[in-house]
């Protein structure tokens, strides 16, 4: 096994709650994750000092070289004590990301921070990090459209 890491910003012209909220919604990550095609919600659990714990099942798509793969990985999200957004993905074969993602109040808006920690196997970590890097800079860069414009949120919104 092999670690790498990436870490990317975007400022959004909306409200860190507003942000945080369809952040929070795995359902909306279809409308705006390049490689994802279908989120589906399998349970809720609790830690140990009773942080809810949601499970889903996420269906993805990769492209390596003239090949489209899709396959299907376990994600773990929570909020944590400071509101940021923490995720855990297992991914075949023994593709580990951890990610935080953070929503900082701005006086323009919101300063969404992502931290992307990696564990795969040596083969692989190079095109898990660039694949990873670029699917979420566009998925940073599709949720300022979509909350900034308000396009694509009607059905999705929590708020």
């Amino acid at each position: 096994m092999a670690q790498t890491a990436f870490s990317q910003d975007i400022l959004i012209a909306a409200p860190p709650q507003k942000v945080r909220s369809f952040f929070a919604r795995m359902e909306n990550l279809p409308l705006i994750h390049p490689l994802i095609l279908n989120v589906q919600y399998v349970k809720t659990t609790c830690t140990e000092d009773q942080v809810p714990v949601q499970h889903y099942r996420v269906r993805d798509r990769m492209r390596l070289g003239p090949l489209l793969l899709t396959f299907t990985y376990r994600v773990q999200m929570l909020e944590n004590a400071e509101g940021d957004l923490v995720f855990e993905t297992f991914q075949s074969p023994r593709i580990y990301l951890f990610n935080t993602t953070r929503f900082l109040p701005h006086p323009s808006g919101t300063r969404v921070t992502e931290q992307v920690d990696i564990d795969a196997p040596r083969l692989l970590l190079q095109v898990v990090r660039d694949q990873g890097k670029q699917a979420h800079w566009q998925m940073l860069a599709n949720m300022k459209r979509v909350l900034e414009t308000g396009n694509g949120t009607e059905q999705k919104s929590a708020e």
